[in-house]
Parts: structure tokens; C-alpha cells; sequence
């Protein structure tokens, strides 16, 4: 029973994960993008930082989805 909820927990961390992953894919969130750039002042800098999430979230998502 245990090893069941917590497999489901693992499900579900990694659905969120692939969600804020994709949420972060800079490919259509302009106010979040736009209020990142009036902090950063630099747009490629901004573009970094979103990839950067982007990808940890990615990442997140495969290694929990694949240890589920």
C-alpha cells in the first residue's frame, strides 16, 4: 500500500514537473517573460534563465517518470 502511494506521488511530482516545464519553454507567457526582462535588463539574459528552468523541469520530469 505504501509503495503504491508513493509511486503515485512520484506520478504526480513528475506531471507538475512537465507542466512548469513547459509553462517555462519560452514560447508564450509574455507578461512573465516581459517582467523578467524590466529585472534583468538584458534579454538574452532572460532568454537564458528561461530555457535554464525550462530544462530542469524537463529533467525532473524524466527522471521521476522513469524511476515511477
Amino acid at each position: 500500500m505504501f509503495i503504491l502511494n508513493k509511486r503515485k506521488y512520484r506520478e504526480n511530482i513528475a506531471k507538475i514537473c512537465l507542466i512548469l516545464g513547459t509553462f517555462f519553454n519560452p514560447l508564450g507567457f509574455d507578461a512573465a517573460f516581459a517582467l523578467m526582462m524590466k529585472f534583468t535588463g538584458s534579454y538574452i539574459l532572460t532568454d537564458i534563465i528561461f530555457y535554464s528552468v525550462a530544462l530542469l523541469f524537463f529533467g525532473l520530469y524524466f527522471i521521476l517518470s522513469r524511476r515511477s
